[in-house]
């Protein structure tokens, strides 16, 4: 009984060894990934390209519009 204990005990000390160092990489891997998709270049539409309104000269459209 004794031997299964301690057994028991190191196979339970390991493995929340192992957890708690697991779960910090995993967690520093999913941050990165968050961090790499919110440094993407914007994009309005999810299915292609299209163009972003922030670059949009309106200017340059109005006098387009008045010729």
């Amino acid at each position: 009984m004794n031997n299964n204990n301690n057994k028991l005990l190191i196979t339970l000390a390991i493995s929340s060894i192992f957890i708690l160092f697991a779960g910090n990489i995993m967690v520093d891997k999913i941050v990165n990934r968050v961090i790499q998709k919110l440094q993407k270049e914007y994009s309005p539409s999810p299915y292609g390209p299209g163009f972003d309104p922030d670059k949009i000269d309106i200017e340059k459209l109005n006098q387009e519009k008045k010729i």
